[in-house]
């Protein structure tokens, strides 16, 4: 499939599933605050991103099931990908204090002396963060109820993305000679950390769609059944009353 093509198709999944996303309300925040509360080892974290075996009915409601095959996973790796910089983006603004942002996929590229004229801390971070190529490129290729499905898919089944970006911001926040008071300098030593641990989440990712065919389906199979259960327990309950 021609690069043109798969572009196109793309945008057309985005534009059609834009008024079919909606935010899951079982969005799996207890998986992430408990992963929190737990010790932090990075290499354990990628490892476990690497080992996910991610659950090919869910992979396909991400594209709301209007494509398939070799376009539905090229979709659903490039959303992913986007939705995991996104995470990082949203955790770095938490550990420095700043609120969330509130239209993500806004398109919006301020020029370097916009950039230096920022009258506070926060503006000079808001506009590092809209210069960043990853904005730019989420804007290009899906509304933001499709970036959002994305995040949530990962909290929900690959937690470890956010607490690895959260517990190293902490920690990079923490460290003895980072600056008490928040400055230029310091965020932008932040973006540049930034970038080395969305490298490696990357990597990981990417190691975990190679994972085979067979164990997706078998996740699928376990699923399905575990839903058929609670189904059937609930005609129990039904007859019951």
């Amino acid at each position: 499939m021609s690069s043109f093509l798969f572009i196109s198709c793309l945008l057309l999944v985005c534009w059609l599933t834009a008024e079919i996303f909606i935010r899951s309300p079982t969005t799996s925040s207890s998986s992430v605050n408990e992963i929190l509360k737990k010790p932090f080892d990075f290499d354990e974290q990628l490892s476990k991103i690497n080992s996910t075996c991610l659950p090919l009915r869910e992979l396909r409601e991400l594209t709301a099931d209007l494509v398939a095959g070799s376009t539905a996973e090229r979709y659903n790796r490039k959303l992913l990908s986007f939705a995991q910089r996104s995470i990082g983006f949203r955790e770095m603004r938490t550990v420095l204090g700043f609120p969330p942002i509130a239209q993500w996929t806004k398109y919006w590229n301020p020029s370097e002396e916009e950039v230096k004229a920022a009258p506070t801390v926060e503006k000079y971070y808001e506009l590092r963060e809209a210069i960043n190529m990853d904005r730019r490129w989420d804007s290009q290729y899906f509304f933001e109820k499709q970036l959002q499905s994305g995040m949530d898919f990962l909290d929900k089944w690959v937690p470890a993305v956010r607490n690895i970006y959260r517990r190293k911001f902490e920690e990079i926040r923490g460290r003895p000679e980072a600056k008490l008071v928040l400055d230029r300098e310091e965020i932008d030593y932040m973006f540049g950390e930034y970038k080395t641990i969305k490298l490696s989440v990357q990597k990981a990712i990417r190691k975990m769609f190679e994972i085979k065919e067979e164990c997706r389906h078998v996740v699928g199979k376990k699923l399905k059944k575990n839903e058929e259960k609670e189904n059937q327990n609930s005609k129990f309950d039904v007859n019951d009353v």
